[in-house]
């Protein structure tokens, strides 16, 4: 059977994937979650941005997100409204916007060297599951996260070009916690003065009751948002060689960055 979806956007909020931790409409029964066929239109979405015309098409589409001015870091939301056969789900997409004085193989490097991502992001454990093999390699995310549940979930990369843009896609393959599905896709360019850094990323949360915790967790996933940019961009305009020791050192620095 054909399933019949459609995707609306709301108005944007503050906070990378706020809005998919407080996901409105009534609570759909988990054992009820089409979590196949959400998965798949999520990655029907992120698809279409795969190439360099549309996505830059795309860019333009959410000047909030993806500032006109290369140079503002961005960490920021908006609801995404899924119908799937009469029925509504709430998704979150977030954008992220980052700027570098680096070299573009640096910045390639280090978000593709899972070897660094411990350090480099303050993870809990090693990310490397497999090393990378035509342009392809899974790496484990695991995190511990205030206010909400542990985070340990398998993400599958994919790399490729296309019109002067480097792209990277990273679905799930495993969540181990059954806490979320998620998508993303990661735009790397060459501009003048250094390399640029985007990123779309859609999640649905799976546990609905963590939308009684609005307020707290907006804050929680904007802070912890705010340091992988404050680590990659410390990292990437260093100008010490790239080693888990500087990425160590970056995450230190970022976790006492507080603004955007």
């Amino acid at each position: 059977m054909i399933r019949q979806l459609s995707f609306k956007f709301s108005s944007l909020a503050s906070g990378f994937f706020a809005a998919a931790l407080i996901f409105g409409g009534a609570p759909v029964a988990f054992a009820a979650i089409p979590k196949n066929e959400i998965q798949n239109a999520i990655a029907e979405r992120l698809n279409k941005y795969q190439s360099a015309q549309s996505w830059r098409e795309f860019v333009k589409s959410v000047p909030a997100g993806f500032p006109a001015d290369i140079k503002t870091m961005t960490a920021e939301t908006d609801k995404l409204t899924l119908e799937l056969d009469g029925d509504t789900y709430t998704l979150g997409i977030g954008y992220r916007q980052v700027f570098m004085k680096a070299d573009f193989e640096r910045v390639k490097k280090l978000l593709t060297d899972t070897a660094l991502w411990k350090d480099l992001y303050g993870l809990d454990a090693e990310a490397t599951i497999s090393d990378a093999a035509d342009g392809k390699f899974r790496a484990r995310i695991f995190k511990k996260v205030p206010v909400i549940s542990d985070q340990d979930y398998t993400l599958e990369y994919k790399q490729f070009e296309d019109g002067g843009v480097w792209f990277q896609r990273a679905t799930q393959a495993e969540d181990k916690k059954d806490f979320a599905l998620r998508d993303n896709l990661k735009a790397l360019e060459r501009v003048d003065g250094g390399t640029l850094l985007r990123e779309v990323s859609v999640v649905y949360i799976l546990r609905w009751y963590l939308r009684a915790l609005g307020p707290q967790v907006r804050s929680t996933m904007e802070t912890e948002v705010t340091k992988l940019n404050h680590a990659l961009k410390c990292a990437a305009e260093s100008s010490e060689p790239v080693t888990k020791k500087l990425a160590g050192e970056c995450w230190k620095l970022a976790e006492k960055s507080k603004s955007k």
